[in-house]
């Protein structure tokens, strides 16, 4: 499985590349973060199977995140996330973070 998403996380392959460089990072920021789908599509594109979500986590904010300070607040990290599938399973996930809407609630 490919990871795609950009700085700070940047690209890598595999469960400890995901787990290391996004979901560790997330939870010791954003502790019981809940994730919340506010759109979701699928569909064909280029002979592959898409899916498409959009919406945000939400979570108190209480360690720095890839350099953005905590506020001890409730703060809301918007995403998008699109995954390829290949028979059956997710070969590849672009994922986009709007971290300069989470250092806005700085």
């Amino acid at each position: 499985h490919l990871l795609r998403a950009g700085a700070p996380v940047d690209e890598g392959v595999g469960a400890d590349f995901a787990a290391t460089a996004l979901a560790e990072p997330l939870a010791a920021a954003l502790p019981g973060h809940e994730v919340r789908v506010d759109l979701t599509l699928a569909g064909e594109f280029g002979g592959a199977a898409w899916r498409a979500w959009s919406g945000h986590l939400l979570g108190l904010f209480v360690r720095p995140l890839w350099g953005v300070p905590p506020t001890g607040r409730l703060a809301w990290l918007r995403f998008g996330c699109f995954e390829r599938e290949e028979e059956g399973r997710i070969a590849e996930t672009l994922l986009l973070l709007d971290l300069t809407s989470l250092m806005r609630q700085s």
